[in-house]
């Protein structure tokens, strides 16, 4: 498909009028009184909503270029609900009145630069103000308020502000979709991550479908287990002590996983086996938060810590362990209260640190890029003002650079015009090796001295004199060589050699075209 390229007022005026389609459909929806919005879709019923950034997404025109200007606005809605969760209608609005405005102002004749900058500036100073007069939520009434603004339904608001006072500010609350037609709140005590048993044999309550291991032990590490004499050991001397334990591992496959549930089924052993939590750094992050919770350790190969060699005091400890096919919980951690205070400490001075960092990368990107523009503007100014003054500009060829550690008045050799040539000074030490370099005007040797000038001495060749130009002697025999003055050296007298025309036309008798004439250079010696 062909590429439409469009300049200037056309280009702007499109992405105008799609930015104000996609704003004029959003702006209804603001505020808790807003409307609501019918969204068609190709398969079944319609969707009422009035959440600014869906109705962002499903908003597509028909022109290409109108359309360019509602992904730049969508692109909006999509980055402030991914940074606050909310205000994204705000956000839209605002988008489309700036928008607005910078276009009235560069048809008015104003510089595109100075507005970006002034837009920078102002964007600071409103945050600043922003944060001045913000408002903390504090009392279960605050909270109740805003869920029920954002949900539109006093009930649920209520219930979220129940979920919050139970969980806290750093709790994890998560909405499913539930089966039936009441809305209910469940609280999970103890800590839990996303992963489930590797193997339904593991499963202890065929109606629910969950393995329940009480009074468990917990085996943690990032190893892969493929193989059972990695575990062996470490087995025997759990099933010595007869509890139900839990494996956490990068993976437990093969031969092990498959004497694990023969010894499951048989009634040997009471376990589970579940995969680690996150990937990468996460990963190593989870798991200490997990044997900082059950008072145990990771046993890890980077930390000088072998499957094979791990004792009981290594594993954790804990009250009750639930796994279905896509949770495990962990409750009543057997961890110290001093070394999960600390942890969480840790984690909290962690959640700082980023967030400081990405807000300080931010307003650092936004300095850089004005104090950039400034100082590329005082270069302009001053190359404006210099310009005149500069010595090319006069015809003088500009300084030479100063080389540290080399004496610009002891060069030799020097080659005359060619600054690019590589020149050394008096007393350099002799290079590695030796090296001939031959020019129009001479040759150069590369010598203990530096670069010199090589000059056939006085007996071997005589030294024209200053202003002596060299000409060519005539062969014998050949025309022009009885003294002839104007003959042509191949082509005889000058008016048999035609002038202008075609070049197989210059071709003389021996089918050739004539050399092009030699340039004469005035050679003086030193």
């Amino acid at each position: 498909m062909a590429k439409q390229i469009v300049y200037d007022v056309d280009a702007r005026k499109k992405l105008q009028d799609g930015v104000n389609k996609l704003a004029d459909a959003v702006r209804g929806t603001l505020g808790p009184r807003g409307r609501a919005v019918i969204l068609e879709k190709k398969f079944g019923s319609p969707t009422v909503i009035d959440d600014g950034v869906t109705i962002a997404k499903e908003i597509e025109l028909e022109d290409p270029l109108e359309n360019m200007g509602a992904q730049l606005v969508r692109e909006v809605a999509s980055k402030t609900n991914d940074i606050a969760g909310d205000g994204t209608t705000t956000a839209t609005i605002l988008a489309q009145s700036m928008l607005n405005e910078g276009i009235r102002n560069l048809t008015a004749g104003a510089s595109g630069h100075a507005l970006k900058r002034g837009i920078d500036k102002a964007v600071k100073t409103v945050v600043e103000e922003l944060k001045k007069n913000h408002k903390p939520v504090k009392t279960w009434e605050d909270k109740a308020q805003i869920a029920t603004i954002a949900s539109n339904d006093k009930t649920i608001g209520k219930m979220i502000a129940d979920a919050l006072e139970k969980v806290g500010h750093e709790g994890v609350i998560t909405v499913e979709e539930g089966k039936t037609a009441e809305t209910n709140l469940e609280v999970v005590e103890g800590m839990q991550f996303d992963r489930g048993y590797l193997s339904p044999y593991f499963v202890t309550d065929p109606e629910r479908m969950e393995a329940v291991l009480d009074d468990a032990l917990v085996i943690i590490t990032d190893k892969k287990i493929s193989a059972m004499n990695d575990i062996l050991p470490l087995l025997e001397k759990v099933a010595q002590t007869g509890k139900p334990f839990m494996i956490i591992a990068e993976d437990v496959e093969g031969e092990a996983l498959a004497t694990l549930v023969v010894n499951k089924l048989r009634g040997t052993l009471k376990v589970a086996a579940v995969k680690a939590p996150g990937f990468g750094d996460r990963r190593k992050d989870l798991l200490q938060d997990i044997a900082t919770l059950t008072d145990g350790k990771v046993i890890s190969e980077e930390l000088g810590l072998k499957l094979d060699k791990a004792g009981i005091d290594m594993l954790g400890r804990a009250k009750s362990i639930i796994v279905d096919k896509e949770n495990t919980t962990i409750v009543g951690g057997a961890g110290k209260k001093i070394e999960i205070t600390k942890r969480v400490d840790n984690i909290r001075t962690q959640i700082k640190d980023r967030r400081g960092h990405q807000r300080g990368r931010g307003h650092r990107d936004g300095d850089e890029g004005q104090e950039g523009e400034g100082r590329g503007r005082e270069e302009r100014d001053q190359g404006r003002r210099r310009g005149r003054h500069h010595p090319r500009r006069r015809g003088r060829p500009a300084a030479r650079p100063e080389v540290p550690g080399r004496d610009q008045d002891g060069l030799r050799g020097r080659s005359h015009g060619r600054p690019d040539r590589p020149q050394g000074p008096r007393g350099a030490p002799a290079p590695a090796r030796r090296e001939l370099r031959h020019g129009r005007l001479g040759r150069r040797r590369l010598g203990p001295q530096g670069l010199q000038r090589h000059r056939p001495r006085r007996g071997d060749r005589r030294v024209r004199q200053p202003g002596e130009v060299r000409h060519r002697r005539p062969r014998q025999g050949h025309p022009g060589g009885a003294g002839e003055r104007g003959v042509h050296r191949r082509h005889g007298p000058d008016h048999l050699r035609p002038h202008l025309g075609h070049p197989r036309e210059e071709e003389g008798a021996h089918g050739r075209r004539p050399p092009a004439r030699r340039r004469r250079h005035v050679l003086r010696a030193a």
